[in-house]
């Protein structure tokens, strides 16, 4: 049964540190609960909560500690080096697999976007674990990574709207030119379409009014699954990093679980949105439901693992108190 005061002190152990909470909240608090409720009692208590957090707003530094400088460099370094890594073994097969027999930079260049769409959020994760695995990690760097993982997201959006389907067209255009030179390429595929020119496509022709399970009904799916999809991965870094970062947060994590966990994330993201698509497809699911299942999962995970550190830290302020 919660004390008359109990959320209040909750939310101050959030605000203040464990020596102001001791000595200032705790007398105010104890008054509270002495007394005959009242809402005087409450009000005074807010007040004091009010008048020390904003005391301790304006004497904290914006600037991070050096220690959390270190280690969000060291997270940055090591994401990129990841970053660079995966997007090589995933973009250099395909492009000797290719069969031209005149490779070129540019034709490898082409091949770079769509790799990116999977090398970026994987890189991150690992990045998180090899540079914050065996360190407590504060709210404040909790932040500046979850801030980097959703410009990483804008980046995956653009990425994932325009720059792939135009390297997808010059690739396929270059491969096609190697092949037979003479004759014109044929006409782009959905996978070539940017994300505007994939909305109109998706819109001319009613759903309703086709035939289910026929080929025109199966092509406009497709192409609506499509277009939701390019939206869901482009939120794939957040949705991944997130709760990484709940499960780290206030917690020391070591290198060899953190990277059991990106493993588990990954592999479960991704199988959870193979089969997602494909009972989108079939018709079993609406197409919406279908490319955003997986990231929704990951957001309600990052919000349990968070609740779950708040009731742990509450109840750990609890027991001292």
């Amino acid at each position: 049964m919660k004390r008359p005061g109990d959320r209040l002190r909750a939310l101050a152990t959030y605000l203040c540190d464990a020596q102001t909470v001791e000595r200032v909240i705790d007398p105010a608090i104890a008054d509270l609960q002495c007394e005959p409720p009242s809402l005087a009692g409450y009000v005074a208590v807010v007040k004091v909560v009010a008048i020390v957090g904003a005391r301790i707003a304006m004497k904290t530094s914006w600037t991070p500690p050096a220690d959390e400088r270190l280690i969000f460099r060291q997270t940055l370094g090591r994401a990129l080096l990841m970053l660079l890594l995966l997007t090589m073994a995933l973009a250099l097969p395909p492009y000797f697999q290719s069969g031209d027999s005149r490779p070129t930079l540019l034709l490898a260049l082409t091949l770079v976007p769509q790799a990116l769409a999977v090398s970026v959020p994987m890189a991150l994760m690992l990045g998180i674990a090899l540079g914050v695995g065996g360190r407590a990690s504060s709210r404040r760097l909790w932040l500046a990574l979850a801030l980097l993982a959703l410009v990483c997201s804008i980046g995956s959006f653009l990425n994932l709207g325009w720059l792939t389907p135009a390297a997808n067209q010059e690739f396929r255009v270059e491969m096609f030119r190697a092949v037979a030179p003479g004759p014109p390429a044929p006409e782009r595929d959905d996978s070539e379409l940017t994300l505007g020119e994939l909305r109109r496509a998706i819109t001319q022709p009613a759903l309703a009014s086709l035939r289910p399970g026929g080929y025109e009904w199966t092509s406009v799916n497709r192409r609506r699954l499509g277009y939701h999809t390019r939206w869901s991965l482009s939120f794939a870094t957040i949705a991944l990093v997130v709760p990484l970062l709940a499960f780290t947060v206030q917690r020391q994590r070591s290198r060899l679980v953190l990277g059991m966990a990106v493993v588990c994330g990954w592999l479960g993201y991704y199988t959870l949105l193979y089969f997602s698509r494909q009972s989108a497809l079939n018709g079993e699911l609406p197409v919406v439901v279908g490319a955003w299942l997986p990231t929704v999962v990951l957001f309600l995970v990052a919000a349990g693992l968070k609740a779950c550190t708040t009731t742990e830290v509450r109840l750990k302020a609890d027991a001292t108190y």
